[in-house]
This record gives C-alpha cells, structure tokens and sequence, in this order.
C-alpha cells in the first residue's frame, strides 16, 4: 500500500513528475513573454520615432523603399567579389 501512495505521489498527474513539468513549461512560457514583451517595446519606440522623427522617416523610405528626392540619381555598384586564384599557364 505504502509502495501504490509513493508511485502515485511521483507518477500520478498530480505528482511530482507532473508538476515538475509544468514548472518547466511555465517557464518556458515566462521566457517567452519576456521576449515578446522587449519586442513589443522596440515597435512603440519604432512607432513614436516615425510620429515624431522625420529623419526616422527618411531613412526608412531611403533604405528600404529605395525612395529618392527628385533631384538625386541613385548608383547601386555590384558587391565586390573576392578574385579566385587561377592557376598560372606555362
């Protein structure tokens, strides 16, 4: 009898097993918060930069929208390549 309590104790979902687990989860699930939680700041401090900053404005549109004013002329150069060695003819 004493031997069905203690297995029941540490197997039951109740038991210790158990709620070690779901500590574990709960955690896990904390961390993740967490991580939302910062994510969800850098977007409000992203927001209040494009309410009030317009040269936050600019370089958005600039670098991601590849927007110009009507004076300018955009170069984009090719990204520079590292030159493979060939072998040298003889």
């Amino acid at each position: 009898m004493t031997v069905a309590m203690i297995l029941l104790a540490i197997f039951d979902d109740r038991g210790a097993l158990a709620v070690h687990e779901r500590s574990l989860k709960r955690d896990q699930l904390k961390s993740e918060v967490n991580a939302i939680k910062k994510q969800n700041d850098e977007y409000r401090k992203d927001i209040e930069n494009f309410r009030s900053d317009p040269a936050t404005i600019e370089k958005r549109a600039r670098e991601e929208m590849k927007m110009v004013k009507p004076d300018e002329i955009i170069l984009e150069l090719p990204e520079e390549t590292t030159p493979t060695k060939e072998p040298a003819a003889k």
